[in-house]
């Protein structure tokens, strides 16, 4: 199953992890633009679109194995520091 999943993400591209939310999808000053963005063949609806990529992202999140497939499976080099600088810890003070 697995495998199936893997074929499933490399198919979808990188929707499964960054399609926006329902909520975004219905709002009524982006809404528009996403559903522009997110259409694909002629014919065929965005909303089944947007469908058969949620039914891809549960299958990949129901397998532990492919959720790093998703979105690389580890942290940039940059994350520690925003964190750092994020939460506004002192680190001059840290460090004394």
């Amino acid at each position: 199953m697995a495998q199936a999943t893997r074929l499933l993400i490399d198919v979808a591209g990188g929707f499964v992890a960054d399609l926006p939310s329902d909520r975004d999808i219905n709002h009524p000053e982006i809404g528009g633009l996403l559903k522009k963005y997110l259409k694909g063949a002629t014919g065929v609806p965005v909303e089944k679109r947007i469908k058969m990529l949620r039914l891809v992202e549960k299958m990949a999140m129901e397998s532990a194995d492919t959720i790093s497939d998703i979105h690389g499976g580890g942290l940039s080099s940059g994350s520690p520091r925003n964190d750092i600088s994020r939460n506004g810890y002192q680190l001059q003070e840290k460090l004394r």
